[in-house]
């Protein structure tokens, strides 16, 4: 595996680490905000002590959501990036012993042709356009 690829591993392994540490904390905040429910209900913290600790609580809570959703979306985005890299591979790879052009891999990789007329000082001109590496996977 090159070094590219071990540094996105070490990567992806830093996040999930990191998703498992919030989610602990998640548990642990949903923890304080029953002890700090129950404290208010035995008469132990003022109104107005439960509301900030409640509001702080949330807020964290919140904060801790966002940056799992983010991490979630960045694993996925990697997950989905890696699985059209092997696709382009295995396509590329049929590819490279084609005898002969058959029109499905033709309507893969092609995008367009275009050809002009002849001119006196040109013979027919033909433009091949390529699709993209994302077009192909795509279709």
């Amino acid at each position: 595996m090159s070094a590219s690829g071990k540094e996105r591993l070490r990567e992806q392994s830093a996040k999930r680490q990191t998703i498992t540490k919030l989610q602990k904390r998640i548990g642990i905040i949903d923890k304080m905000v029953k002890q700090v429910f129950e404290e208010k209900v035995v008469g132990n913290i003022t109104d107005v002590m439960f509301r900030k600790m409640m509001t702080e609580y949330e807020q964290e809570q919140k904060d801790l959501e966002a940056q799992i959703h983010v991490l979630e979306i960045e694993l996925q985005a990697t997950a989905d990036t890696e699985k059209d890299v092997l696709t382009w591979i295995s396509l590329i790879k049929k590819c490279l012993s084609l005898e002969s052009l058959d029109r499905e891999t033709a309507y893969r990789l092609i995008e367009s042709i275009s050809v002009s007329e002849a001119t006196e000082t040109s013979r027919v001109c033909c433009r091949l356009c390529v699709k993209s590496e994302s077009d192909i996977i795509e279709k």
